[in-house]
C-alpha cells in the first residue's frame, strides 16, 4: 500500500479508536476523570494498537515511545534529553515511522501546553523537535473540561500571542487551527498547517475526545 494511503487509514482509525475511547474508559473500575496524560497516552497507545489489529490493517504497530523512556530512565533524568513525541506509528520490521501522535490534555484554560510551554505539543513541531521525519501528523486533546468551541478559540487565542516577527520559525495566523468539525457529541476534529525551521511544512490533524 502506498505510503501517503496508509497514513489515510491510519488517521480513519484514529477516529474510530476515539470514537469509542470514552465507553472504554469508563469501564476501566479504577478510571479517574482527572488522570493525567501519561495514563491517557498509555490507554490510547493500547486501544489503537487493539483496533488496527481488529481492522485486519496488520501493516503497522504503534509504539508509546514518550513513556517507554521514562520507564526506563525516569522522570527526572530526562533533563537534557531531546524531547519525544508521545507516540509513534510504524511499519513492521521497520524503524520507520510513518506517523507521529502526540496527546495533550485539555484542562486548565491558563495552560498553554497544547501551544508552546515546556512540552508546547505545537511549538515542538513547528521546531522539528516532534515528527521531524514526517508531513503529517497527529495531535489528540483529552477535553476534561469546558466545551470543544471554548478550546478551539482558547488555542488559537494562544497561537495568536506567540506571533513574533523574529521568532524561528516564525508563527502567525496561518498557525491557526482550521474550522471544527464536531463528529459526535464527545469527538470534534480539525486541521493546521504550520511552518518549520528547515522542513516543509507539518499538516497536524486535531482529534479531540471528551473524557469527563
Amino acid at each position: 500500500m502506498p505510503k501517503g494511503r496508509t497514513v489515510e487509514v491510519l488517521l480513519e482509525l484514529v477516529e474510530k479508536c476515539l470514537m469509542g475511547f470514552p465507553q472504554y474508559l469508563h469501564s476501566i473500575e479504577e478510571y479517574d476523570e482527572s488522570a493525567n496524560e501519561l495514563f491517557f497516552n498509555g490507554e490510547f497507545s493500547a486501544t489503537f494498537q487493539t483496533v488496527i489489529q481488529e481492522s485486519g490493517f496488520r501493516g503497522c504497530t504503534v509504539h508509546d515511545e514518550s513513556a517507554s523512556i521514562e520507564h526506563l530512565i525516569g522522570k527526572e533524568k530526562r533533563k537534557g534529553i531531546p524531547p519525544r513525541v508521545d507516540l509513534g506509528v510504524r511499519l513492521v520490521h521497520s524503524r520507520d515511522r510513518i506517523m507521529v501522535i502526540e496527546g495533550k490534555r485539555l484542562h486548565n484554560p491558563s495552560d498553554k501546553q497544547y501551544v508552546s510551554g515546556d512540552t508546547g505539543g505545537l511549538a515542538r513541531f513547528k521546531k522539528e523537535q516532534h515528527g521531524a521525519d514526517v508531513e503529517i501528523a497527529c495531535m489528540v486533546g483529552y477535553v476534561q473540561t469546558n466545551t470543544f468551541a471554548f478550546w478551539h478559540e482558547k488555542i488559537n487565542d494562544w497561537v495568536r500571542s506567540e506571533n513574533a516577527p523574529m521568532a524561528v520559525p516564525i508563527w502567525d495566523d496561518n498557525d491557526c487551527l482550521n474550522p471544527l468539525t464536531e463528529k459526535a457529541e464527545h469527538l470534534a476534529q480539525c486541521t493546521s498547517l504550520h511552518c518549520r525551521v528547515s522542513k516543509e511544512p507539518v499538516k497536524l490533524h486535531h482529534f479531540w475526545v471528551k473524557v469527563l
